[in-house]
């Protein structure tokens, strides 16, 4: 069976309406399958958050995208492991690995100085932070490792009802000055 690593951080989840504002996390050691310094997933808003020294590992499945193959995908972000809400206002300086997950040969692990997955909202974000690999990874990035918008972004945008509309992955007015390797 898959090593489920959960959502790891802070909190392990940000609800939808849930806010976190000003918050300092230093130092720490995070692991896990969705992991940041602030959140493991984040579906809410995170706000003026800066995150120093912290090493943040993937180690463990986040999500398994497709079933029928097995896929699975670890995350690792210096403010969330997985944003689908909003980040705004943030800065990191730490250690982010996409770390060995699995020895499938779907298995992989991405990371990001921001978030690993990013199907949200980034805005004004500076990270100065290493971005590194211990195996198995196929998306390192300064802010985020994967950017994407869902299908249901997609599917909701298509129709003719603009209520039903859902904004699209975004990400702007950012700077990355870190390593990524």
């Amino acid at each position: 069976g898959n090593d489920y690593g959960g959502r790891v951080g802070i909190f392990n989840t940000i609800g939808e309406t849930g806010v976190v504002k000003n918050l300092k996390v230093y130092h720490s050691e995070i692991k896990g399958g969705a992991v940041g310094a602030v959140a493991g997933v984040n579906k809410g808003t995170i706000q003026n958050v800066y995150t120093f020294g912290n090493k943040i590992e993937s180690s463990g499945v986040a999500i398994i995208p497709n079933r029928e193959t097995n896929d699975c995908l670890g995350a690792a972000g210096g403010v969330a492991g997985i944003n689908t809400g909003k980040i705004i206002d943030s800065d990191s300086n730490n250690i982010v690995i996409a770390g060995h997950i699995g020895d499938t040969p779907t298995a992989s692990s991405i990371a990001g100085g921001v978030t690993g997955l990013n199907v949200g909202h980034i805005q004004y974000a500076v990270s100065d932070s290493a971005i590194t690999s211990s195996s198995n990874a196929n998306s390192l990035g300064g802010i985020a490792g994967v950017s994407t918008s869902s299908d249901a972004q997609y599917e909701a945008n298509a129709n003719d009802n603009p209520n039903d509309d859902i904004p699209f992955a975004s990400i702007e007015s950012v700077e990355s000055y870190g390593i990524v390797n």
